[in-house]
């Protein structure tokens, strides 16, 4: 079996679906952890721990491993997914109890960053791998989890094959740099929203889309689960039921669909413009994700969201039993704009925009990439009082905390995925070993 950390096909695994449910802490982890540096992987786990702080660098907490920086070239010779042998590896350990209320629940361990990849351990049984040093990892512990105390034990592999997409101009690090905490839901529980918040023609009516994804379902789901979304100011309340899980193929004729209606969209000779017959046709083209709902509305004068005026709305998303009951809920802050790109330029909301910006690292000289949310803040502040209106995540994407703040104070964001791959720019786009890292 490759190794992990050696084996560029392999972007995760055990590891949850990515999604964008804001979860709160429910256990923090943060805080001291046991902790050894090992000088390789394969290196054996002696008995000399010592204390170390999560989130955070091993590179800057006092080890021999110290942070350095490059550009253009990498931090180690060799041709990729090859990394050297002597390879920073920490390994951090603590033990936890779960509340007595996380009984028969779905319990998800999140570790916010793990800088390149982190090999998850729970009572001594591995539970799943991650890679991708600037996303979060999560993981379901349900299947390791014991009565009293759990022994968690993260590896954090420094160099590893994802190391040659990662490399940018940019300090290099190794440690969890951001929060690792548990956090329960229900079984079936809410695995995804999306929503979009736009402006009508006429610049003042809101368009809001809620897209939900249900997961935790096996089989089938039964009838009277309810999906609203809801927001207090203004007044409104959207509802719908789940799309089907089980659904008879013959049902669904795609080939009807696709083919034999195609002259309904085109004409009878398949070219030319689309005709009326689309929107009528969009849904049955396009059959909602099993587990799904899609919620609609407009909302008369609304407050544009602009880079002077940040006008955010307060949308809570639930999911409910049959019986009424609250299974799960997420919220959610929109603002409502109208993004287009007219000839050569761009306008927000109806107005020509210039951007104005700056290139940020999430970055403090003091603690590495561990950035607080004050820290961020005041960099942001720092940006508005000096009149930008637009930052771009240098080169990778940032803490969720940072783009929930620039939606606050009003700047724009350019974010930017962990794809730079500066040395190897012009070859590892074509090695077809990194096509599902470059596709993820």
């Amino acid at each position: 079996m490759t190794a992990p950390w050696l084996d560029p096909e392999l972007v995760a695994q055990g590891r949850e679906p990515m999604h964008a449910v804001a979860r709160a802490p429910g256990l923090s982890l943060d805080g001291t952890w046991r902790f050894q540096l090992l000088d390789r992987p394969d290196a054996a786990v002696g008995g000399a721990w010592r204390a170390i702080e999560v989130p955070g660098c091993w590179t800057m907490q006092e080890t021999p491993d110290k942070p350095w920086y490059t550009n253009v070239v990498m931090p180690f010779e060799g041709e990729p997914p090859h990394v050297p042998e002597h390879n920073p590896t920490g390994v951090y350990e603590r033990e936890f109890e779960l509340p007595d209320e996380w009984r028969g629940k779905r319990v998800v361990l999140h570790v916010g960053a793990a800088e390149s990849v982190v090999l998850v351990a729970l009572n001594g049984r591995l539970v799943g791998v991650g890679k991708d040093s600037h996303l979060a990892s999560e993981f379901d512990l349900r299947p390791y989890l014991r009565t009293g105390s759990n022994s968690l034990r993260l590896t954090v592999v420094k160099w590893s094959d994802a190391t040659f997409i990662e490399d940018q101009d940019q300090w290099w690090h190794g440690g969890i740099t951001r929060s690792v905490f548990l956090y329960a839901t229900e079984p079936i529980h809410l695995g995804d929203v999306a929503v979009t918040a736009g402006l009508a023609d006429d610049g003042t009516t809101g368009t809001l889309e809620v897209e939900v994804h249900i997961s935790g379902v096996e089989g089938t789901l039964e009838e009277g689960w309810l999906v609203e979304a809801r927001m207090a100011d203004p007044d409104l309340t959207l509802t719908g039921r789940p799309a089907a899980w089980a659904r008879p193929i013959g049902a669904q004729e795609p080939h009807r669909r696709s083919i034999v209606r195609r002259h309904e969209l085109y004409g009878d000779e398949g070219m030319g413009e689309l005709s009326d017959a689309w929107a009528g046709l969009w849904p049955l083209l396009q059959p909602a994700r099993a587990g799904s709902v899609r919620l609609r509305a407009e909302i008369a004068d609304v407050e544009p969201w602009s880079a002077e005026v940040p006008r955010l709305y307060q949308l809570e998303v639930i999911l409910r039993r049959p019986d009424g009951t609250v299974a799960d809920r997420a919220p959610v802050r929109a603002g409502f704009r109208r993004v287009e790109v007219v000839g050569r330029d761009l306008l927000i909301n109806g107005e020509r925009v210039l951007m104005r910006g700056v290139n940020r690292h999430d970055f403090d000289p003091a603690t590495g990439r561990v950035v607080s949310a004050d820290a961020m803040r005041a960099d942001l502040a720092a940006m508005k009082r000096h009149g930008f209106n637009a930052v771009r995540t240098s080169h990778y994407p940032n803490d969720p905390a940072f783009l929930d703040l620039t939606d606050e104070l009003g700047l724009f964001v350019i974010d930017e995925a962990d794809i730079e791959s500066h040395a190897f720019q012009s070859t590892l786009c074509d090695d077809p070993r990194y096509l599902a890292q470059w596709v993820s």
